[in-house]
């Protein structure tokens, strides 16, 4: 290629921005679309360096142009976006009208398109108008011209993100911006009402105008979770650290997602992302902590925990975690300092004194024990998860009447309490009741399944079975 042409070539393109500057939309810089190029590119030729992006200076056209580059080889993409796609097709084919008399190669890329000569193509898909160039047309390197296919490449790679249908182009940016933000209102409103259902649609709304603001996705997805849709929320959740990769927040409500569905392993990876962002995030450490002692992994949830109690050493249920950390890892003795921190802080919470007990009996100090599960008895007469501590304790003293009754008791004020049933079958048949063993077998098998089949292992293992 020759000086002389590419410098025709630059004043054509020059004089068509000027000429069809009437045609072009009148609106803000269509972010959303030009960011979806982008990331498509990104993701599929990640080898090539994003190096410029020049978008107009002129608010009011919608042009844009990118350069990438591959070691000593560049492709630049030029974009300009028309009110109709009639008027993309119009403006296309003069462009591809011959400059030197030889008529344009067609090619099989979007709407339309034309090779002008080798190194340069123009197409058109819906209201679009695309022109991709290598470094053949340099005339200062044209040895350095990268091939048809590559170029090709990204142009249909342009093609598969452009939508079908025009870009909304019939009102202004601030009329846009209006509607989003008028539609995010009532959705928010609504959400706040309690009509879940017309906060998604109106959530729904605000994204079909502006689909790349990760809030309006996070807001959906916790609408989707307020009315019981835990896989919606999750997809919701995930596009919104997508598109804002670094938002704690965000990260942190869909690992709550995750673990609503019992996907403990995926939830943990949420949390722990979460943390990373924001390391003082409390509210992720203790999600995190607990997330671990589902999975098993319960040195990992002390040392999670010990993390939450050092950013709020007053906090009570941080303290009350750390210590049934503790006892999950076989650490009675640290349960218990740390325990006795809680009650001090808090001597009205039934549930640290509760807690309190347990450590104390897994030490072998059943007054202790005794003492601290009757105190909380006294706060809260109706705990379920107290009268079945009191019922383990009471049992190891032998008092297997006395426990039997406490038991029953957790299980009366919480009829599904699957520890409960499981402690109460296993001693039953340790007093050779096999019948009662096998009704709260029975029944534990429709709350817990695990719980069930480790019952059912242990027993196996008794003398006698």
């Amino acid at each position: 290629m020759n000086l002389k042409s590419n410098k025709v070539t630059n004043v054509a393109l020059a004089l068509m921005v000027f000429l069809i500057g009437p045609l072009l939309v009148k609106a803000q810089h269509t972010l959303s679309l030009w960011d979806r190029i982008e990331r498509t590119i990104a993701q599929s030729e990640p080898r090539w360096i994003l190096v410029n992006k020049w978008p107009n200076p002129n608010p009011q056209f919608r042009v844009i142009t990118y350069r990438w580059q591959l070691d000593t080889n560049e492709i630049t993409v030029w974009m300009v976006e028309f009110p109709t796609s009639q008027d993309a097709a119009r403006e296309l084919y003069r462009l591809a009208s011959p400059l030197s008399g030889q008529p344009s190669q067609q090619c099989a890329i979007g709407d339309k398109c034309y090779i002008v000569r080798p190194g340069v193509l123009f197409f058109s898909k819906s209201n679009l108008i695309v022109r991709c160039s290598s470094m053949v047309d340099d005339p200062l390197r044209p040895a350095a011209g990268l091939k048809l296919d590559i170029m090709t490449r990204f142009a249909q790679l342009i093609v598969s993100t452009v939508p079908v249908q025009p870009v909304r182009l019939g009102s202004s940016p601030a009329e846009s911006h209006k509607d989003a933000l008028m539609h995010h209102e009532k959705a928010d409103k609504a959400l706040r009402e309690g009509r879940y259902e017309e906060a998604i649609e109106e959530y729904k709304k605000a994204i079909e105008l502006d689909a790349d603001r990760a809030e309006l996705h996070h807001a959906l997805g916790l609408a989707y979770l307020k009315l019981g849709d835990r896989r919606k929320a999750i997809d919701a959740f995930k596009e919104a650290v997508r598109l804002k990769p670094g938002w704690a927040e965000a990260h942190y409500d869909l690992g709550g997602a995750h673990y609503e569905v019992g996907d403990y392993e995926t939830a943990a990876t949420s949390f722990e992302e979460a943390v990373r962002l924001r390391p003082d995030f409390f509210g992720a450490f203790m999600a995190l902590g607990k997330t671990y002692q589902h999975s098993g992994l319960h040195p990992r949830s002390v040392e999670v925990f010990q993390k939450a109690v050092l950013l709020r050493p007053a906090n009570v249920e941080a303290k009350i975690a750390l210590g049934n950390a503790f006892i999950f890892s076989g650490q009675p003795q640290e349960a218990v300092t740390v325990l006795r921190e809680a009650v001090r802080l808090s001597p009205q919470s039934a549930i640290a004194y509760a807690t309190l007990g347990q450590a104390y009996r897994l030490l072998g100090k059943f007054q202790e024990a005794l003492g601290a599960l009757q105190e909380a008895l006294r706060i809260s007469p109706k705990d379920p998860v107290t009268y079945n501590y009191l019922g383990m304790t009471l049992e190891s003293y032998q008092r297997n009447q006395d426990a039997l009754a406490a038991y029953k008791q957790a299980i009366d004020f919480k009829s599904d309490y699957a520890e409960a049933h499981y402690n109460l079958a296993l001693l039953y048949f340790t007093l050779g009741d096999r019948n009662q063993a096998l009704h709260h077998y029975d029944i534990l098998k429709t709350i817990s399944s695990d719980l069930a089949e480790a019952l059912l292992k242990k027993l196996s293992q008794s003398p006698g079975v």
